[in-house]
This record gives C-alpha cells, sequence and structure tokens, in this order.
C-alpha cells in the first residue's frame, strides 16, 4: 500500500511539475508545525475515556495552485500529515489496573482541495486570503505506545479520514516568480478515525481529529 502511494505521490509531482511551468499554475513547498487533539465520544456509563491533551508535530508538502482569477484560487497538494492521538482511560476508580493512558501516532498523506480568496493589496505587493475546504487523507502507517502488561483499546484505525479545512494569511510576492506566504488554518475530522477495538466497553468509541497549524511555505 505505501509502495504504491509513493508512486502515485512522484506521478503527481512530475504532473504538477509540468503544468507548473504555465502562468496559471504555480507550485510550491509548506512547512507546518502543527498541534494535534482529539475529540473522544463513548456512550457508556460504566467506563469514561476522553482524550489526554495535544501533541506537536511538523507537516511538510508540495502545494499547487490554480489561478481562477486575480482573486480566486484552487489550492490543492501532496502534504505528509502527521497525527497523534492521546486517550485516557477512567474503567475503575478503584482499581488502577484497569485504567491506563495511551498514545497512537498516525502518519497520512492529504490531498487538500480548497478555494483561496484574495484581498486588494493591503501594502504594496502583499495580499491578506481566506481558505475554505476540504482534504482527503489517506492512512500510511500506525503504531501505539501503551505499557508492557497493557492490552490497547483501538485495534485498528480506518485506512480514510476526511477533515474540513478553514485557513486565513498573507501573501508576499517577493520576486517576479517567487511568492511567499504565511498563515494559520483550523482542520477538523469529520470521519470517525477508529476502524476496531479490542474491548467491549469500547464498541461504540468514536474518535475525531483537530489540527490548529500555522503554514509557511514559498511559491514558483
Amino acid at each position: 500500500m505505501r509502495k504504491v502511494l509513493l508512486v502515485a505521490a512522484g506521478c503527481l509531482c512530475s504532473f504538477f511539475g509540468v503544468l507548473g511551468q504555465d502562468t496559471d499554475y504555480a507550485l510550491g513547498i509548506k512547512l507546518a508545525p502543527t498541534i494535534n487533539s482529539s475529540r473522544v465520544l463513548l456512550d457508556d456509563p460504566n467506563v469514561l475515556i476522553d482524550g489526554d491533551g495535544s501533541a506537536m508535530k511538523f507537516t511538510v508538502g508540495l502545494v499547487f495552485d490554480k489561478f481562477l482569477s486575480d482573486s480566486y484560487i484552487l489550492s490543492t497538494g501532496l502534504i505528509y500529515m502527521p497525527k497523534q492521538i492521546n486517550i485516557g482511560i477512567l474503567a475503575d476508580p478503584a482499581d488502577p489496573t484497569l485504567n491506563a493512558a495511551e498514545s497512537y501516532k498516525l502518519q497520512y498523506l492529504q490531498i487538500p482541495a480548497t478555494l483561496k480568496l484574495f484581498t486588494n493589496e493591503v501594502k504594496p505587493d502583499a495580499r491578506i486570503f481566506f481558505q475554505l475546504g476540504m482534504a482527503l487523507e489517506v492512512k500510511l502507517y500506525e503504531e501505539v505506545e501503551i505499557g508492557l502488561d497493557q492490552q490497547e483499546v483501538i485495534d485498528a484505525f480506518q485506512p480514510f479520514n476526511i477533515p474540513v479545512i478553514l485557513g486565513t494569511g498573507v501573501e508576499y510576492r517577493a520576486g517576479v516568480n517567487t511568492v511567499l506566504f504565511g498563515g494559520i488554518s483550523y482542520q477538523r475530522g469529520l470521519t470517525n478515525v477508529v476502524k476496531d477495538t479490542n474491548r467491549a466497553f469500547a464498541d461504540e468509541l468514536s474518535i475525531k481529529t483537530t489540527v490548529l497549524s500555522i503554514d509557511l511555505g514559498v511559491k514558483f
């Protein structure tokens, strides 16, 4: 599965590179520190599972913009998106062996589909943009971190995740063919990432991801 995705990514990168020679397109690189957290829901009166803090990660990838007009851009790309899900489990206050904290590391290949709306120049060569859209995330890898004598609650995660993306930022034209950009975005997962669980009380467990990202990059 990972080999197929890497080959597909290589083909898409080549495709983007060819299109990037057209003045109606721009190809860029993005680096983004992110803060990951989880929204946990479990309908079980006998046990409590909730999100156990957040984690900082770094994403990197290609950005591909198609100009619809001077004020509207369709933006997509290929983004390596690592995430971390931390959960705390309170099954029995009187028996600590039934209570635990677990951490799951996930890696996704994200393909966003967003629309960027630009204002007029607020300063020479600088414009503010607003971004709205969604993304398809394909899972590449998953790993669990638990205690030695502990059985993880989540046995497997869904192969796909779909977040909605909201963002804003500034683009600055630093040269004839060079644009610097920076902004902040909020990505709210719409789908339950849990596929299978190992405990009866977790059969109805739902976990959705949330990502706050500081987006920095350059386009050519």
